[in-house]
């Protein structure tokens, strides 16, 4: 858990803390001064904001626990840089989601035919790099494929030969 999220975390727990002492020092003063009229409206105050803080605890905890798509700043920067390479002609089926503290990313990128495989797998680590140095600590899975296959490929199986290119 990073360090913002733990501290929101206690920040949260000491404004209930903070809060819930209020309250018992009130309720004292109602006692002591025998004038129960602000008790009953202090209880619902206070019982509100415990049940609005936890709810936004409880959510927040959900967002950490559930796969969620990277936010869109850094989707936009992941394929900004999957066409960096001059290699690179194309990508498709870009897929990114955060599980926990981890980035996961998942991508095609198209490259030349005539390619050899030592080639296309050294394009495929530059790539991967340079979204590292932009994004650390991410995990990357970069599925390399030819590019006119993949052209062919679109236009019979999926009508779609429209796609960006460099």
């Amino acid at each position: 858990m990073s360090d913002a999220r733990v501290l929101k975390r206690k920040t949260t727990a000491a404004a209930v803390s903070i809060a819930s002492n209020l309250a018992l020092m009130i309720t004292a003063l109602v006692r002591i001064t025998g004038n129960p009229i602000y008790d009953p409206a202090i209880a619902l105050v206070l019982g509100a904001w415990i049940i609005y803080a936890a709810v936004r605890i409880a959510a927040n905890t959900l967002k950490l626990l559930m796969d969620m798509q990277l936010p869109d700043g850094e989707i936009r920067a992941i394929e900004a840089i999957l066409l960096v390479h001059p290699e690179v002609k194309n990508w498709h089926q870009l897929r990114t989601r955060k599980s926990g503290s981890t980035r996961h990313i998942d991508a095609h990128i198209l490259v030349r035919d005539e390619l050899s495989l030592i080639e296309a797998h050294e394009i495929t680590e530059e790539v991967e790099d340079l979204i590292r140095a932009k994004l650390p600590g991410v995990s990357i899975s970069l599925h390399t494929e030819p590019f006119g296959h993949e052209m062919v490929h679109r236009r019979e199986a999926h009508s779609d030969p429209n796609r960006q290119t460099k």
